[in-house]
């Protein structure tokens, strides 16, 4: 299990479990975070720097997550 924190506003934090993460979606209201609950939290970074936070920059979720080319 790891644990990386994420920013959600200017004033507030949380804490993702990254095993629980199912997909990554972005909008105009920022990046969602989607879990296998079915739960949601909204990021204001962008989904590549979410990204690679979350999953590091050449894992297999961050290529299934990664922009077409």
């Amino acid at each position: 299990m790891r644990f990386v924190t994420v920013r959600r506003s200017t004033e507030q934090t949380t804490i993702v479990n990254v095993d629980q993460v199912t997909h990554l979606s972005h909008d105009i209201y920022g990046t969602k975070i989607f879990f296998t609950s079915g739960d949601h939290i909204i990021c204001p970074d962008d989904i590549d720097e979410l990204s690679e936070k979350l999953f590091g920059s050449r894992t297999a979720e961050a290529l299934l997550i990664d922009a077409a080319r």
